[in-house]
């Protein structure tokens, strides 16, 4: 669970990027090709980090692995091969793409979005950053949900709705959302902009509780995990691309933006319809949790 916790706060960090963007390309004096350079050092540093780590750290063996001597092997062991003919399994994956892709969608356009309603690039970057600021404690909270509710397919369904109503709310705002003389989004904007992050926030951290909640084993999650994201991080992919193609072809980003709100409704759908086709596993209830 911690290596998923750290997943989750780990995807909300490149909306903390664009609120940093412009403010960073304005102190370089070098606009936004110094502040992508400023960015392109922190793959660098986490690649060192890893490789720290990776050599501190005893190799363990992933689902199907060979084992080995030091590794022997234990019964029962789930194999990708065994998840990938699992219907649910692909329930399982579906979910966490929607949720992938509505990521990705919102972290590129965004920004441009609200400065299409009329706010400035600086504003419009510090104003998508909100999304990240309710999105971290969300998607920390909803695993704790899950637990809690007796109704285990109610989580799934809630979680990517404010999702939804705030790309419906944000689509049906005026061509302009921010006052020209403070430079500041109203507070429609901001509500949207908020259930945005609550809904996104949300369904990251049940997504990945689905993974683990529907497993029947410990290599069993794992195989499920590698499947999910595999798949389902690959064709969020297409995200960002597909929006804009939509908003070339309707001249609009209010079609786009009715689109995010019609995934982010399927996903909630299909959310429930996975949590309820499978029971949950009994699993452990950690101190304090």
């Amino acid at each position: 669970m911690g290596g998923v916790a750290v997943h989750r706060r780990a995807e909300s960090r490149p909306r903390d990027g664009a609120g940093l963007t412009i403010p960073l390309g304005e102190l370089f004096g070098q606009g936004w090709r110094a502040a992508l350079g400023v960015w392109a050092i922190l793959p660098f540093l986490a690649a060192v980090c890893w490789i720290v780590l990776a050599k501190r750290t005893s190799p363990v063996p992933l689902a199907g692995e060979a084992p080995t001597a030091e590794t022997p092997p234990k019964p029962n062991t789930v194999r990708l091969g065994q998840v990938m003919r699992e219907l649910s399994a692909w329930g399982v994956t579906a979910y966490l793409a929607l949720t992938s892709l509505l990521f990705y969608s919102l972290v590129a356009w965004l920004p441009t979005i609200l400065e299409i309603k009329g706010q400035s690039p600086t504003s419009a970057g510090t104003t998508a950053a909100l999304t990240s600021l309710v999105a971290i404690p969300a998607s920390l909270l909803a695993p704790w949900m899950v637990q809690r509710l007796r109704a285990r397919w109610v989580a799934p369904l809630m979680a990517p709705l404010p999702f939804a109503l705030g790309a419906a709310l944000l689509a049906i705002l005026p061509g302009a959302t921010a006052s020209n003389a403070a430079d500041t989004p109203s507070a429609i904007t901001i509500v949207a902009v908020v259930m945005m992050g609550i809904g996104q926030g949300a369904s990251v951290g049940v997504a990945y509780s689905l993974v683990l909640s529907t497993s029947d084993s410990e290599s069993h999650a794992t195989a499920l995990s590698a499947m999910s994201q595999m798949v389902g991080v690959t064709l969020a992919a297409i995200g960002p691309i597909g929006l804009a193609a939509v908003q070339v072809a309707a001249g609009s980003w209010v079609p786009a933006l009715w689109l995010l709100a019609a995934l982010a409704a399927a996903q909630a759908i299909l959310g429930a319809v996975v949590r309820r086709s499978r029971p949950a596993r009994r699993q452990p209830t950690s101190p304090g949790v």
